[in-house]
C-alpha cells in the first residue's frame, strides 16, 4: 500500500513540476514577444522622420537575418508564419509601394541623404497568428 501511495505521489509531483515548467516557459516567451513587438509598436500612429525609418529598416533586416528568414529570387524575405517581418513604404512621389529590401540594397546612406527630414507614419501593422510576433508594417510618407 505504501508503494502505491509513493508511486502516485511521485507521479503527481512530476506532473505538477511539468505543468509549472510549461507555464513558466510560456510566460517567459510571451514577455519576450511583447518586448520585441514594443520595439516596433513605438513607431505606430506617430509621425516619424526618415532617420527613424532607417532605424526600423536596419532592425527588420537584422531580425530577418538573425532568424534565417529565406529570401525569394527578388531578394524579398519570405513570410514564414512565425517570425518573419515585412515592411513596405509608400512615397508621395510614386504610386508604388517599396519593400525595405529594395531600399536596403540601394543603400541606407542614400535613403538618409534623401529622406532624413521627411516624415512617415505607420498606417498598418499585422501580427503572426501563431506567435503574435509582428509580421507586417506599412508606412506612408506624409
Amino acid at each position: 500500500m505504501k508503494k502505491i501511495i509513493i508511486v502516485i505521489s511521485v507521479f503527481f509531483i512530476i506532473l505538477i513540476t511539468y505543468i509549472f515548467y510549461n507555464y513558466t516557459m510560456n510566460k517567459v516567451e510571451r514577455t519576450e514577444i511583447l518586448e520585441k513587438n514594443k520595439q516596433y509598436e513605438q513607431y505606430c500612429e506617430k509621425e516619424i522622420y526618415g532617420t527613424d525609418m532607417s532605424t526600423i529598416i536596419n532592425k527588420v533586416i537584422d531580425s530577418n537575418e538573425k532568424n534565417n528568414i529565406e529570401q525569394d529570387e527578388s531578394g524579398r524575405y519570405i513570410y514564414n508564419d512565425y517570425n518573419s517581418i515585412n515592411v513596405e513604404i509608400k512615397f508621395k512621389d510614386s504610386e508604388n509601394t517599396y519593400n525595405i529590401e529594395q531600399i536596403y540594397r540601394l543603400g541606407i546612406d542614400e535613403f538618409m541623404k534623401n529622406y532624413s527630414y521627411i516624415k512617415f507614419q505607420c498606417k498598418k501593422i499585422e501580427y503572426h497568428d501563431k506567435t503574435s510576433n509582428i509580421r507586417y508594417m506599412y508606412f506612408e510618407e506624409i
